[in-house]
């Protein structure tokens, strides 16, 4: 451990009264780095819509965006994530204090549809165990559970908190008896182009 630094109380107060709404988003796609910071605010621009001005500039791998109204910076962080091109992009909040080499990309929040449990297992408790292999579960979506009641429309919709520096499960087999087996598939929304062979985000099997 090194020696600590403290600003002056001066210093402080000047960068609390100037601070900055600031996101930072960082591709998660071997493309990233070639994305510049134009058509990314061109894009974002396209996406959503915002009340106030957006700017946005890339520093190395990451494309800081500068909000002038914090309605649009929230607006922006309930999704969490984008796709541009194909690429997924996750955005974080850069509070007072934080560095940029500091900060931690390596999961977010995403949107998972649990697609062809048997009909007899199709259930929230069941669905959820088996979410529960691939992140955290945070909600599931409330359409997912109206009628016609998930058994007969064969799916859920689940918000989940995944790594996104481990390998994403395509597929597992759901084993209703033994040596009887169901094929059931994940569908992660917003996530265009990963590996159905390795599991990693960012590029394909041609």
């Amino acid at each position: 451990m090194g020696p600590i630094f403290r600003p002056t109380q001066e210093e402080e107060s000047k960068a609390l009264n100037n601070k900055k709404i600031l996101v930072v988003g960082k591709f998660k796609d071997r493309r990233g780095s070639e994305f510049i910071a134009k058509e990314i605010q061109s894009w974002i621009y396209s996406h959503w819509r915002f009340r106030g001005l957006i700017i946005v500039e890339k520093v190395e791998d990451l494309f800081l965006l500068k909000f002038t109204r914090e309605e649009d910076c929230n607006a922006l962080l309930r999704y969490g994530h984008g796709n541009y091109k194909g690429a997924l992009i996750v955005f974080k909040r850069c509070l007072i204090g934080h560095a940029l080499r500091s900060m931690n990309f390596d999961g977010a929040y995403l949107w998972v549809q649990v697609e062809g449990l048997p009909v007899h297992y199709s259930t929230v408790s069941i669905a959820s165990r088996v979410l529960a292999r691939i992140g955290q579960v945070l909600c599931f979506d409330k359409e997912s559970l109206t009628p016609p009641p998930p058994p007969l429309r064969g799916s859920f919709r689940v918000k989940v908190w995944i790594s996104l520096n481990r390998p994403l499960i395509p597929r597992f087999y759901f084993e209703f008896e033994q040596g009887s087996y169901e094929w059931v598939d994940f569908r992660y929304e917003g996530v265009f182009v990963y590996c159905r062979m390795c599991g990693v985000i960012g590029h394909k099997v041609l």
